[in-house]
């Protein structure tokens, strides 16, 4: 299945070309944290999700999160979807905690 992302519910009349190209390749970021939409309600969520994978060392960005910026940003994005499968916090922390353990466990095993 390939991944779709609408933002079309969202104004965009002030949005920038590099606001419109950041909100195609958001739907990618939602992959990571097993999120299918941004809503009003699950903000918090979103973020926490991107500061674990930022902590962990596992950031998806090139920066790391200026946290005012960028829950700023997921305001506007708020009406963003996709068709990625919504996983509770649980199991995205199980994914990406286990995700860390191989890794390590690769490494320990190549020294």
């Amino acid at each position: 299945m390939s991944l779709k992302y609408d933002y079309t519910k969202i104004d965009t009349r002030t949005w920038s070309g590099d606001d419109h190209e950041r909100a195609a390749s958001f739907a990618w970021a939602l992959v990571s944290i097993d999120v299918r939409e941004v809503t009003k309600k699950n903000q918090d969520e979103i973020f926490f999700r991107f500061k674990f994978l930022e902590r962990i060392g596992m950031n998806i960005f090139r920066e790391p999160i200026e946290d005012e910026s960028f829950k700023d940003y997921l305001s506007k994005l708020i009406g963003y979807k996709t068709n990625v499968k919504n996983e509770p916090r649980s199991k995205f922390m199980r994914r990406w905690i286990q995700n860390v353990e191989r890794k390590l466990k690769e490494e320990l095993n190549a020294a």
